[in-house]
């Protein structure tokens, strides 16, 4: 699977279909869950015939990313002691890790984790005082998606179902 998207990319083909099985696959669901990592672009550093050696350091390159981030996040009070040092090694050296070692695509939510936690505990401090709490989206084309309609000053005055809109509120984008 890299193989195919390491040259699918270098040779400009079609990264979204392919004609390698019988009348042609789609490739989207492969895409999406296989090979979006942004590691995988360091494939394009190797040689096709050493793939193994760059799944390697995607490898090696994500647990110490899991390392890293997981020390700034369990020392985010400036608490960066030996402590600090040994959660955050034990973290990316979990049972998790090297159960699913080979299965690269895994390791990405491995490494993510402390930067999400680090996001929504950051949401939750900047709306301390709110009654609720509301993530939104920000969408190009919101389809039938119900909208957020907000007041001049940014405040969440009602949300509406797309059924129930009007013209004006079929406007809003998230």
């Amino acid at each position: 699977l890299m193989v195919y998207f390491r040259n699918a990319l270098i040779n400009g083909d079609n990264i979204f279909y392919s004609f390698s099985g019988l009348l042609g696959i789609d490739t989207i669901g492969l895409l999406g869950h296989y090979l979006l990592s942004p590691f995988n672009l360091l494939i394009l550093l190797f040689p096709a015939n050493e793939i193994t050696d760059a799944i390697y350091l995607i490898i090696a390159l994500k647990v110490m990313c899991a390392s890293i981030f997981s020390f700034i996040y369990f020392g985010r009070n400036n608490d960066y002691d030996y402590k600090m040092l040994i959660l955050s090694t034990s973290y990316a050296l979990s049972g998790y890790v090297f159960a699913y070692f080979m299965n690269i695509m895994w390791l990405d939510g491995v490494y993510m984790l402390p930067l999400v936690a680090f996001g929504i505990e950051k949401l939750f401090e900047k709306a301390q005082d709110a009654q609720f709490t509301l993530l939104t989206t920000v969408l190009d084309d919101a389809l039938k998606y119900g909208r957020i309609i907000r007041d001049e000053h940014d405040n969440v005055e009602k949300i509406v179902e797309f059924k129930d809109c009007n013209e004006e509120e079929l406007q809003v984008k998230m």
